[in-house]
């Protein structure tokens, strides 16, 4: 999740434990909404929730990824992610036991290093999903 606009106002990214402490209600209370939580990487909700049903009231940005399914792959999804696809399967070819290429002391540092760039990629994610919403103020010369 990157972002939400309900109608005019962009909602605020907060956690279930910050809603929690804002309104011990929030799952429940009415109104505008203010905050949007992510629940689970395929779910949010929003809190408020809104009193009346307006048509388009919401516009949302979200980030999607490819299923394991997937035929094709997104190249900046790719691009953004290739030295972690790249060493996640060297590492599970070369830790396949009794094959002609198996190599286990090779296949531990791939593994070392794929580990490496999904944190980095995960630290990507949750600074890119719950920024913080920044405000200057001027207080004038």
């Amino acid at each position: 999740m990157l972002s939400i606009l309900h109608l005019t106002d962009t909602l605020i990214p907060k956690t279930e434990a910050q809603l929690q402490e804002i309104d011990p209600q929030w799952r429940t209370t009415g109104g505008p909404p203010s905050y949007y939580t992510q629940l689970t990487p395929d779910t949010f909700t929003i809190s408020p929730t809104p009193a009346s049903t307006t048509a388009k009231a919401m516009s949302i940005r979200v980030a999607i990824y490819p299923t394991i399914a997937a035929s094709r792959i997104d190249s900046q999804v790719f691009n953004d992610n290739y030295n972690a696809l790249v060493s996640g399967a060297l590492a599970k070819l070369l830790l396949m036991g009794g094959k002609t290429w198996s190599d286990p002391n090779m296949g531990a540092l791939y593994m070392q290093s794929y580990a490496q760039e999904l944190e980095r990629a995960a630290n990507r994610s949750i600074q890119n999903r719950l920024r913080p919403k920044r405000t200057v103020s001027y207080g004038g010369i």
